[in-house]
């Protein structure tokens, strides 16, 4: 189950890209008297698409971090649990190996949500 305050990311930025739509576009959708159904799927999601995505790429940054820091915290594996005791017994080899998976972790994860993001949101690189 996500952490409450993953979704919440998620959750705040969806509201902030759909309340950021520009009038004209809410107007035109009015003026052509289309309904409910279409107004979300041609005029909302559309534009709060970019901000989903970028909620999306917070909730996976504070994921990360959050799933480290529990590991070094309650875990008796993984990778937060090599770092945090290996920095106990000074080895530094074996932390800074730690260090490095989770840096590649995470370069591998936004890249990951950066072609999804090409992929679901392509108006915004083209």
């Amino acid at each position: 189950m996500p952490c409450p305050a993953h979704v919440y990311l998620v959750l705040i930025n969806t509201v902030a890209g759909v309340r950021n739509i520009d009038q004209i576009y809410l107007d035109v959708g009015k003026n052509f008297h289309a309904s409910k159904w279409m107004m979300f799927r041609d005029i909302a999601l559309p534009g709060a698409l970019p901000m989903v995505v970028t909620g999306i790429k917070l909730g996976m940054g504070v994921a990360l971090l959050v799933i480290v820091a529990s590991e070094q915290v309650a875990a008796r594996s993984g990778i937060g649990y090599l770092i945090w005791t290996s920095w106990q017994v000074f080895q530094v080899e074996k932390m800074y190996v730690g260090l490095l998976v989770i840096a590649v972790v995470g370069f591998a994860s936004a890249i990951l949500v950066n072609y999804f993001e090409r992929f679901v949101v392509p108006w915004k690189h083209g």
